[in-house]
Formats: structure tokens, C-alpha cells, sequence
């Protein structure tokens, strides 16, 4: 149950008006009662009227010079009594303004969650607002009903209030503030490219038609072409793209960012880096000419869910020598959908489920048949994309073998650049 009407009530008389330019009595009704909507009851019942009042004015007191486009992020640990009313306990509060984006609200949970900071009470309140078109100073609780003009600018805007654990080092809360302002940014890139990216990634797969490099066997481009519709029909994330070129050195293969071709977490920045070659392991597989590279990147997503990013990679290839000449890179992660499907029905996946099906050599609709198939249902997706066939089959024939006894089992399979991976378990 949330919060009751009542209660709102008692919020606005518990101290004055909220004073945004001097709005009516009614608007602060209607503000507080957006502020608190989806809140449960009970993570309000040991607040007093005069507590609640105080958060959301202070919330208002934040927002009132956000900038057009920018991020309003304080983290402050009040003193647990004084006045104003403190949080019960005088627990840090994280009080944050910003464009209200899809995957923000969890990824700021997640990052809190990852720094091991116990989150109490999170509200998540949307709230449009009219601000100044100039300055972003503003103006007043905009109603459903009201447009832009020249002169004021309507805002949808995410209104984040978390009380974590009390934290009073002030390195610290620095360190707080900066990181969730890091993942604010990452997200608000991933969302805002986000249609870029998915046209990008079905140019792609219309490029492949009649321009790869000869000798890439054509049901390797087909299979490619399909992945990449299969992961813009909602069945990956895509967080980041960014376009390289691949050469030659003395010291190694060097990959090189193409200059102004990035998006999402991958956007290009103005800093000029000095990259090293490659290591030589790496520098193979850059230059192998196998068209599409899935596997996972060393760094974990800010975004959406803490894992390791999920890498797909598209070469390029020079369409006369069949030299590997570069790579479309997409960073992201599979979508809930990629897991829930069957895995005789993903493109790439199925092929490799169907041969270690095959050569497992048990007879259509037999009981180890089904076993074997439920072996490879249960695996990770993300897993079935990085392993290969050698890797699938000793683990899903000892799995079908074993299977009475009930013991635990662990495979690992050591990927292309030489890291270690959990196959089943």
C-alpha cells in the first residue's frame, strides 16, 4: 500500500508551502502526492509528517537550478537530531535531479549495491517540471496540459532520494557522488544513442549482402546477418558501438579507434591515448578471419545489470586481398528474452547445440536424447556463444552419463585470449 491521502495532507501542513515562485497551496498538494505515490506505507510509517516535509522540500530546494541537460547530485549526512528534521538515525542521504531515462533508477542501486552501501529507503518519484529555457532555473510543478514555449522548457525529470548507511568520511561521500554521477552519465549515453545503435547494427547486417571478403564461406556472412537482426529484435542491450581499424607495427598489431565514430558508453572523448600493440595472442585472433567475434570484455557494465559486458564484433574486411582491416564493436548485454528462448531457435547457438546433439549419437526421442537437450537448455547463453562444439561435448555427454548420481560436476574451458571460463557446473 502507498502513501494515503491523508497523509499528504498531513505532509503539506506538517511546515510552509513549498515556495517554487510563490506556487498555490494546491500544487504543493499535488507535488508532495507525486513525490510520495509509489512509496510504500511502510517505508514511511516511522517518519513523522514534519520528516517527510523536509525531504521533499530539500529535494525541491536541489532542483530549483538544475541546468538544461545536466545532473543536480548532492550526498550529505545530515546530523541524526537538529532542525531541520533529519532522516531517522541521520543516515546519508543521495538526493539527485536528472532527465528521466529508462535503467537509471537500478543502475544508480546497482553501483550503490557493488560499493556495499546498504540502501534503506529509495524513492523514485517522476516529476515534469517547467523550467527557465535559458538558465534552467525552475519555475513551477508543470501540469499535463502544458507545452514548451520559447520561454520555458517542460522537463520529465527523475527525482532519486536514497538514504544509504551513515557514511561522515568526507572522502567518501566525494567518492559516493562521483561514481554516481559517472553512472548517470554511461546511462544517460546508452539510452539517448540507443536507436543509433540499432540502426547501425542493421546497416550492418544489409552491408553483409554482397560485400564480404571472398573466401568468408557464405553461410558464415548468412548466419552473421541473422545474429545481428536476431540482437536488434530486443534481444540484447546495446550500450556502447565503436568502429576500429586494425594495423600492422613494428611491435604488433595496433587497434585504433576510428576518430568521431563512437556511441553510447563508447562515445569518443577529446583525450588522445597512446595505444600499445596488441598482445601477440590477441594480435592472431584480430587478424583471423572468422567474421563475427563474441565473447566478453574485461570491464563490467555501470549499466542496467553488474555483469561483464557482452562483446559482439563485426570485421571488416579489404574486399580484394580478404585482409582483416578493422571491427564494428558493440558493447551490451543479453536481453532476459535471449535467455528464455530455445536455444535450437538462436542464431549461431543453434547450430552448435544441434551438432553436439548429433554427435552425441542417442536416438531421436530417447531418454538420453532429452537429457542431453535439456543439458544444453540450461546452459548460459552468453556461454553458448563463446564455446565451441569441442568445448559443449565431452561436458554434455559426462553430464548425461552422470546424471543419476547427482554429483556436482565443474568444467572449464580456457577462451581464445587465454581467460578461463565457467562451462557448467
Amino acid at each position: 500500500m502507498n502513501a494515503s491521502q491523508d497523509l499528504v495532507g498531513q505532509v503539506v501542513a506538517a511546515g510552509k508551502p513549498l515556495r517554487m515562485n510563490a506556487v498555490s497551496e494546491s500544487t504543493v498538494a499535488t507535488f508532495v502526492a507525486a513525490y510520495y505515490a509509489r512509496v510504500p506505507s511502510a517505508d514511511l510509517a516511522h517518519r513523522t509528517p514534519d520528516e517527510l516535509f523536509s525531504l521533499a522540500a530539500n529535494h525541491v530546494r536541489l532542483a530549483a537550478t538544475r541546468p538544461l541537460g545536466g545532473d543536480a547530485v548532492e550526498v550529505t549526512t545530515p546530523p541524526a537530531q537538529g532542525d531541520p528534521p533529519s532522516p531517522r538515525g541521520g543516515n546519508t542521504l543521495i538526493t539527485i535531479v536528472t532527465d528521466d531515462v529508462a535503467m537509471l533508477f537500478d543502475s544508480l542501486i546497482m553501483e550503490l549495491t557493488a560499493q556495499q552501501r546498504g540502501v534503506h529507503v529509495a524513492l523514485h518519484p517522476q516529476i515534469t517540471v517547467l523550467r527557465d529555457g535559458v538558465t534552467g532555473v525552475m519555475k513551477s510543478v508543470a501540469t499535463q496540459t502544458e507545452a514548451s514555449d520559447d520561454r520555458r522548457i517542460v522537463c520529465h525529470e527523475a527525482w532519486i532520494q536514497i538514504e544509504i548507511e551513515r557514511e561522515t568520511n568526507p572522502h567518501h561521500l566525494k567518492t559516493i557522488e562521483h561514481s554516481l554521477r559517472r553512472v548517470i552519465t554511461d546511462v544517460r549515453k546508452a539510452a539517448t544513442d540507443e536507436p543509433l545503435m540499432l540502426q547501425q547494427v542493421r546497416r550492418l547486417a544489409t552491408e553483409l549482402d554482397g560485400r564480404i571478403a571472398p573466401g568468408i564461406p557464405e553461410a558464415e556472412v548468412l548466419e552473421a546477418k541473422e545474429l545481428l537482426n536476431w540482437l536488434a529484435d530486443g534481444n540484447f542491450t546495446f550500450l556502447g558501438y565503436r568502429q576500429y581499424e586494425l594495423t600492422s607495427t613494428a611491435g604488433g598489431e595496433l587497434l585504433n579507434p576510428v576518430p568521431s565514430v563512437g556511441l553510447g558508453v563508447l562515445r569518443p572523448n577529446n583525450e588522445q591515448k597512446s595505444r600499445a600493440p596488441l598482445p601477440t595472442a590477441v594480435g592472431e585472433r584480430a587478424r583471423d578471419r572468422k567474421l563475427l567475434v563474441l565473447t566478453k570484455s574485461n570491464s563490467k557494465s555501470t549499466v542496467h545489470r553488474p555483469e561483464y559486458l557482452d562483446y559482439i564484433g563485426v570485421k571488416q574486411f579489404d574486399l580484394t586481398t580478404g585482409a582483416v582491416t578493422g571491427e564494428h564493436r558493440f558493447l551490451g548485454l543479453y536481453a532476459s528474452s535471449a535467455y528464455s528462448e530455445s536455444v535450437f531457435r538462436i542464431p549461431v547457438i543453434r547450430h552448435k547445440a544441434a551438432a553436439v546433439l548429433e554427435q552425441c549419437g542417442f536416438s531421436a526421442g530417447s531418454h538420453n536424447a532429452a537429457m542431453t537437450i535439456d543439458v544444453l537448455q540450461s546452459y548460459p547463453r552468453d556461454e553458448l556463444f563463446q564455446a565451441t562444439v569441442t568445448d559443449l561435448l565431452p561436458v554434455a555427454q559426462t553430464m548425461v552419463a552422470t546424471s543419476r548420481w547427482h554429483r556436482p560436476r565443474l568444467f572449464l574451458r580456457r577462451d581464445p585470449y587465454g581467460r578461463l571460463g565457467l562451462l557448467h557446473g
